[in-house]
């Protein structure tokens, strides 16, 4: 199957630090899914990423996103060019204690990232995420700019005649509104001129950048989309503190 990606379409009006951001650009990943039906055999759904935590790389996406769908199925390309497909080693369903549904939707896959060729896994990107930093972007939400990129329902489809996906990305920003009704979720007021469906978004890792007038500002990882409506204009994401505990979990399983 082919993968076909053009340049992400930027719904915002002005954003600084764009090297910066084009490097976190290239995180986001498209979901497809293998179905295991002759006439349609892919199918596009959600935004996945890559993380790094005590020198395991996992993936992670909205739960919702896979739902039942096993994880040996799942497509998962680590970058736009790439044929090969992420090979994984195991996968977590997390379960919050108090059985909240928005702390409880997160996807974790184990990826085994040696089989990858050299070449793939230079151009693969990944965030490397500190437990020490999970937190530090709360302190500036309210003088930040927030976006992600993501890969809406509306405009990614599968092209089965030529037996391709062809995936759009879209880059939007904003700011910060306040905290969910969830403990550990909070909202984002996104700028959304071209009229993005937030369908596809859930899934995708959430980055602030603090606005300094002098000094190098750098992007922070704050957590990953869970749910939104392009209506409102308002998008919650799941902290990245909590993205930590989960993973702190997922390494401590994986080494038992």
């Amino acid at each position: 199957m082919a993968h076909r990606a053009p340049e992400p379409e930027d719904a915002v009006r002005r954003l600084p630090d764009m090297d910066s951001i084009e490097t976190l650009r290239q995180i986001a990943r498209p979901m497809v899914f293998q179905t295991g039906l002759r006439q349609a055999p892919f199918s596009l759904a959600g935004t996945w990423f890559m993380v790094r935590y005590r020198r395991t790389v996992f993936a992670l996406t909205a739960r919702h996103v896979v739902r039942d769908h096993p994880a040996n199925q799942l497509l998962l390309f680590p970058t736009d060019a790439s044929t090969e497909v992420l090979r994984v080693s195991e996968w977590w369903n997390v379960a919050d204690e108090e059985n909240d549904q928005d702390r409880s939707d997160v996807f974790v896959v184990s990826i085994d990232f040696a089989h990858l060729s050299k070449r793939t896994r230079g151009r693969s990107s990944l965030v490397h995420l500190d437990p020490d930093a999970s937190t530090q972007w709360f302190a500036n939400r309210h003088n930040s700019m927030f976006f992600l990129c993501g890969y809406p329902s509306s405009i990614n489809k599968a092209d089965y005649e030529h037996s391709r996906a062809e995936t759009r990305q879209v880059l939007l920003a904003g700011s910060y509104t306040g905290p969910s009704i969830t403990d550990g979720v909070h909202a984002l007021r996104l700028d959304n001129p071209l009229g993005i469906d937030f369908n596809g978004l859930s899934g995708a890792a959430v980055f602030g950048l603090q606005h300094e007038l002098h000094g190098d500002s750098k992007p922070r990882f704050c957590g990953m989309a869970i749910r939104g409506g392009a209506s409102a204009g308002v998008l919650h994401f799941l902290e990245a503190s909590v993205i930590l505990q989960i993973l702190g979990l997922a390494a401590a399983r994986r080494q038992s």
